[in-house]
């Protein structure tokens, strides 16, 4: 099983792991159709699902955010059943996860998954977990607001767990929320958050002037101001943890390394400033 300490680059993401990955989101997509409205998918894949092609690394897990407001545990068929029947168990660390061993080429990858929550509303408000559909989601930062943005549609055809081609209509949180919850982990020890926010910056339709205008109405906000300010803090210079964060994940060394980390500093600076 992969600990968030073994990922410290992009060599640490396997392709057999990112593929195995690949394929439970497919399954999950599915698996939970009934569901698909309470249901975003955000983490680490959704700069590849969002720029499908562009040479982002991907993840070697999924992360799945609910809606534990509109979600509610009428019926026999809760999530938590749905994954445990599925091949799916309970993570033996981490409450808010399950995990599922995928063989590829005859190799076992562990992947996990996930699931987060709004901070804000349930019955769990002094605990650090929403429990609904029989599971405890992790209360994450954003998560509220992600569900006050419409998703984004993505088709991804993929293999499934067995190997099988299928075709999941994955739908993927919007950039500003995106964005709110990518800042709000940065300092966890895990560089590829930096990297996942210069990625979508760098490819994003626009550029930074674009994603700027998805701010406007929102750019007052509590939440927004907040991410403003940590975001501006890990970017206020090219010595500071952002830009480097980005080029330790690249391994970018050199000439190479002092451009990659002039140009995070550079687009996230143009971003704030454009934010206003």
């Amino acid at each position: 099983m992969i600990r968030d300490e073994e990922l410290r680059s992009s060599a640490d993401y396997s392709e057999g792991q990112t593929e195995a990955a690949r394929r439970v989101l497919v399954e999950l997509v599915n698996l939970f159709d009934a569901y698909k409205n309470e249901i975003r998918v955000v983490g680490g894949w959704v700069p590849d699902l969002m720029f499908p092609n562009e040479g982002h690394i991907g993840s070697v897990d999924v992360d799945l955010l609910i809606n534990h407001l509109t979600l509610n545990d009428t019926g026999y068929q809760t999530m938590a059943k749905i994954l445990l029947k599925n091949g799916y168990k309970e993570h033996p660390d981490k409450y808010f996860s399950f995990v599922k061993t995928i063989q590829i080429d005859g190799i076992d990858y562990d992947v996990d998954v996930d699931i987060l929550a709004g901070m804000y509303g349930g019955t769990q408000e002094k605990k650090r977990s929403q429990h609904v559909q029989g599971i405890k989601a992790l209360k994450a930062t954003g998560g509220n607001f992600a569900f006050d943005f419409d998703a984004q549609n993505v088709r991804v055809e993929a293999k499934r767990p067995d190997g099988a081609l299928d075709v999941a209509h994955v739908k993927v949180i919007a950039v500003v929320p995106y964005l709110v919850m990518k800042t709000a982990a940065m300092g966890r020890g895990k560089a590829k958050d930096a990297y996942d926010i210069y990625f979508l910056l760098k490819h994003y339709a626009g550029g930074v002037g674009a994603v700027s205008k998805l701010f406007e109405n929102v750019k007052d906000t509590n939440i927004v101001s907040e991410m403003k300010v940590k975001l501006g803090e890990k970017f206020a210079s090219i010595d500071h943890a952002g830009p480097k964060d980005v080029a330790d994940f690249l391994e970018a060394e050199d000439e190479e390394r002092e451009q990659i980390i002039r140009d995070a500093y550079e687009q996230v600076q143009a971003l704030l400033s454009q934010i206003g």
